[in-house]
């Protein structure tokens, strides 16, 4: 009889642990997108960390660039616009486009500098 009842529990043990395996598998296959979420999420925010340490150094090379092009521009205006009030004579259609063109250059230099802060 003990012996008997020693297969019995070791076939409910067998059975038992046979029925957890499906339990097991369906339990990683949803703890597996989490997991690999959340793995997600940091890595993407490591990503953006290192690139915005990178970008920094270029952004800033940029605005130095946008500044010295907004001021020759804003120079090249006010020369323009010394010439057509003392120079009347010599002020043509063609000044007054350029005048205009680089006003509205000017404006979008400025846009995109103030972009960049």
């Amino acid at each position: 009889m003990s012996n008997n009842l020693k297969e019995h529990g070791l076939s409910v043990t067998i059975s038992s642990l046979a029925a957890m395996i499906p339990v097991l598998a369906a339990g990683w296959f949803i703890l597996q997108p989490l997991m690999l979420q959340s793995m997600s999420a940091a890595m993407a925010e490591d990503i953006a960390e290192q690139i915005d340490e990178h970008a920094e150094p270029m952004q800033n090379a940029f605005k130095i660039i946008l500044k010295l092009d907004i001021d020759k521009l804003k120079r090249s205006i006010k020369m323009l616009e010394f010439r057509e009030e003392h120079q009347p004579e010599g002020w043509f259609a063609e000044h007054a486009e350029l005048l205009a063109d680089n006003e509205i250059e000017l404006e979008g230099l400025e846009a995109a500098y103030d972009a960049l802060d």
